[in-house]
């Protein structure tokens, strides 16, 4: 089981490895591990919070410019990094959900074409079995009484007017 060279004291030359293996610098790691919780905000949240203005980079771009030509404008509690930072964040998110939206776009695209192909598959169905119906209650007119409902339903005329219908001022 033991290599017998070893044993015997004499020393086996083994490949040295040459492979560096670094650290990982502090803020590497702070990195890698800082992932932000997503944010969920409820409805009363989302309602509280301000929604700038469409072309918000532009202006804010701007004020950062204008802000640089003079120097002796001081704002308290805010630097022109912190206002870039920020800018640079809610670009960032913006992208990421105009990404996102597309990316569903275009999916939900996809499912709402086969609900339409599925639902038209269905009326059609009904619509043929309606007018099979139909067709068999002029020989058993208890047919007609059973399938009433579904001749109620399909009457374009009483769509409209269960639409139309408002309630009676009195």
């Amino acid at each position: 089981m033991w290599d017998r060279a070893r044993t015997d004291g004499d020393h086996v030359a083994t490949k040295k490895n040459t492979k560096k293996v670094g650290k990982k610098s502090a803020k590497k790691v702070a990195k890698k591990r800082a992932k932000p919780a997503p944010i969920a905000l409820t409805p009363a949240e989302r309602s509280r919070k301000l929604r700038p203005r469409r072309d918000y980079r532009e202006l804010i771009e701007t004020f950062l410019r204008v802000w640089e030509e003079n120097p002796s404008v001081r704002l308290t509690g805010l630097t022109r990094a912190q206002l870039r930072r920020a800018l640079g964040l809610a670009i960032k998110a913006a992208d990421k959900e105009d990404a996102l939206r597309r990316e569903a776009d275009t999916k939900l695209r996809v499912l709402m074409d086969a609900r339409l192909v599925a639902e038209d598959d269905l009326w059609r169905k009904l619509l043929d079995a309606n007018a099979l119906v139909r067709a068999q209650s002029r020989v058993d007119p208890r047919l007609a009484e059973a399938f009433a409902f579904l001749s109620d339903a399909l009457r374009p005329e009483s769509r409209e007017r269960d639409d139309a219908e408002e309630p009676a001022a009195g």
